[in-house]
């Protein structure tokens, strides 16, 4: 009886944990938001490049802006030992030309539809640097990739998205590769 209902309630409680770990996620990406719209206040009106600028990675530059860089984390990823598993769409916001001279980052008063275009979510790991804390990441979609690279489904086939205007939220991952989410108006 009692593997029994031991049998019916594992898989509950597992949806339950998992429930909570994606919650946790989202009020991350919320906070690394906060993080990267301060960040922008204090410089001009433009976010962090997503590349390698002036020896420090996209999650040390705003890591000031951040109470705790645990957030930087997500719950459900338990193989991480060093860096960020969110990415950062550097498509348009933050990015390095080809001789990987020239950084750039979009003004946010350039993005006409802020709230329909993600900055940073829930990524699967592209590593550029393993012996540092950071690690790059990158979500990317463009009209000459035939699928999004970097796109996580950990959290039930989806992940977490914050958009420009600063709000997060869950999204499924077929809904996101179907999109132009990453791309603003006007680009």
């Amino acid at each position: 009886m009692i593997a029994i209902l031991a049998a019916i309630l594992f898989p509950v409680f597992a949806r339950a944990r998992e429930k909570a770990r994606q919650s946790s996620c989202l009020s991350n990406v919320k906070q690394i938001m906060l993080g990267m719209l301060m960040y922008a206040q204090d410089n001009d009106e433009r976010l962090p490049v997503g590349g390698y600028s002036g020896g420090r990675y996209w999650p040390q530059v705003i890591e000031p802006y951040l109470k705790n860089t645990q957030i930087l984390v997500c719950p459900s990823w338990s193989t991480l030992s060093a860096g960020t598993n969110y990415g950062w769409n550097f498509y348009n916001f933050g990015y390095i030309d080809t001789d990987h001279r020239r950084h750039y980052s979009v003004p946010l008063g350039e993005v006409k539809t802020p709230a329909q275009c993600i900055l940073i979510g829930d990524s699967d790991m592209y590593t550029i640097a393993t012996d540092t804390l950071y690690t790059m990441n990158y979500l990317l979609y463009a009209p000459n990739y035939s699928s999004t690279y970097g796109l996580s489904r950990r959290h039930n086939e989806g992940g977490n998205y914050g958009y420009i205007d600063g709000h997060a939220k869950w999204s499924k991952w077929q809904d996101l590769r179907d999109s132009r989410l990453f791309m603003p108006e006007g680009f």
